[in-house]
């Protein structure tokens, strides 16, 4: 594996990084992101987590929202950077597929980063799969639907009680439906394969 790229966003309270590594053995393209990394931030998380509209790519048509603090993370703190630096990095590796992945905030941002870079036609001629590690939700049906058929996979894998993958909340019959169809327009909702560890990280079920 070798390093391509590193930025730190340098936000006060909870900075995020993000790395692009090579593997030339197999021909992948690697873009990881850190996360939430206090108590405080997942609070904030939380506190934040009310529906927007998905102004960078309108073309998507109507119905598309997604979770504001997430979404502005990605704006404001880390997608100038990934603009600025990925055409050249596919440009240089041709037919190299790519993994976004990240943990918790940064599992989050993953989402948001391939997303991005799936509506930009970044993904052409090469694979893109997103695996994540404690993801919040992220957005509703209607966003999932926008990108997810252009992936290879979305896989998010989840450990015992850890309570970041439920934020914002979704509870059945109390706060708003679960499922992909039916429901008011938004709600939050995981629309990748789930893969759930055990306390003890020895056993999964999907």
């Amino acid at each position: 594996m070798k390093v391509l790229h590193a930025f730190d966003n340098g936000a006060s309270g909870n900075p995020l990084t993000y790395t692009v590594l090579k593997r030339d053995a197999t021909k992948q393209l690697f873009f990881g992101f850190s996360g939430t990394k206090t108590a405080q931030q997942l609070i904030t998380e939380a506190l934040q987590a009310f529906p927007i509209t998905y102004p960078i790519h309108p073309s998507g048509g109507n119905g598309v929202l997604i979770v504001d603090y997430f979404y502005k993370y990605y704006i404001y703190k880390v997608r100038d950077d990934i603009l600025n630096t990925v055409p050249g990095i596919l440009k240089a590796h041709s037919g190299y597929d790519v993994i976004f992945t990240g943990h918790s905030l940064g599992g989050a941002v993953a989402v948001h980063g391939a997303a991005d870079f799936l509506l930009n036609g970044w993904g052409q001629n090469r694979t893109v799969t997103i695996i994540t590690f404690g993801q919040p939700r992220v957005g509703n049906p209607a966003f999932s639907d926008l990108f997810k058929p252009m992936t290879a996979g979305w896989y998010r894998l989840d450990h015992y009680h850890d309570i970041v993958p439920h934020v914002p909340p979704c509870i059945p019959g109390i706060t708003v439906p679960c499922v992909h169809d039916g429901g008011p327009l938004f709600y939050p909702y995981h629309s990748s394969q789930e893969i759930w560890y055990d306390e003890a990280f020895e056993n999964y079920t999907e």
